[in-house]
């Protein structure tokens, strides 16, 4: 295990080390100086007159596919593991009923996720915690300015498509998978795997609704055996927002900062739980019964 964990470690460390080199590559290639680059936000990137905001998105989808799923790809490489589709569980075999059932159950743990954060909005964090998620809410406001469908199309492609597979082959098909080896039963792998997910994005105050995501996540993955799902899911999960949010016609450089706007009724979240039972129930009925 100690050994796995290195090496895993170790490979995540020299793709996110790439993925930024290619990042920073990329905004070099557009005239700007290694200063300027280090000196900048996002915000002033995404608004700068010398870098088109589609072409920065797109490098940072780039650079997020490197550091992700070049993780998992880089890690069964250390560990003399050949066939990485079959490693990473993504199974040919789906169907669409079972991942209906899958999106029926997404869509349940909305309200509780919503409940989650705002829960999360009124608890007294510490001021760096407070300016961590301050500084991420900013960043993520400024990639989600969509003018036009070209923007949208852009942003479905970096955050929605590369994000949704690159996270999961990583958080499930490596990470979930490792520690499901080691922990028994198996939702404490689900568990810790959906903490270091949530973790990894660096929002605190969301780290609760995130982590209510990764779970479902895992669940997914836990019990099909087939990363598609969870893929799915997380690409489903990432593209409602932004399509939402484009057809809204809301400026996301203006994002409400509290949560008096999106409190969710105590009765939506009971009958969600009471579906999303029911909905467990069959989905592990579908796939022969809930696996160790």
């Amino acid at each position: 295990m100690l050994k796995k964990a290195i090496l895993l470690i170790s490979a995540i460390l020299i793709c996110v080390f790439l993925g930024n080199a290619v990042l920073v590559t990329g905004l070099l290639i557009k005239g700007l100086s290694l200063n300027e680059i280090m000196d900048l936000n996002i915000s002033e990137i995404v608004n700068s007159d010398s870098i088109n905001a589609n072409y920065f998105k797109l490098l940072v989808g780039l650079s997020n596919l490197i550091s992700f799923a070049g993780s998992a790809v880089l890690y069964l490489t250390f560990t003399k593991k050949k066939e990485f589709a079959k490693e990473l569980d993504l199974q040919p075999q789906t169907d669409m009923i079972s991942l209906v059932w899958f999106v029926a159950l997404y869509f349940c743990t909305l309200p509780l996720a919503s409940l989650m954060a705002e829960f999360s909005m009124n608890i007294p964090w510490p001021d760096w915690m407070q300016k961590m998620d301050d500084s991420s809410l900013s960043d993520l406001s400024s990639i989600l300015v969509m003018h036009n469908a070209g923007d949208l199309m852009v942003n479905l492609i970096s955050i929605a498509l590369i994000a949704g597979f690159s996270e999961e082959l990583l958080f499930r098909g490596v990470i979930q998978k490792g520690l499901q080896e080691f922990f028994k039963p198996s939702w404490i792998a689900i568990i810790v795997s959906s903490i270091i997910f949530s973790a990894v994005h660096l929002q605190p105050v969301a780290f609760l609704p995130k982590m209510v995501i990764g779970l479902l996540l895992g669940y997914a993955y836990w019990i099909s055996r087939n990363l598609w799902y969870s893929i799915a899911l997380h690409t489903l999960n990432n593209a409602v927002p932004l399509i939402v949010l484009y057809y809204s016609g809301i400026d996301a450089s203006e994002l409400p900062q509290d949560n008096s706007a999106n409190q969710i009724s105590w009765l939506s979240i009971l009958v969600s739980i009471a579906l999303g039972i029911n909905i467990i129930f069959a989905i592990n009925k579908r796939f022969n019964g809930p696996k160790t």
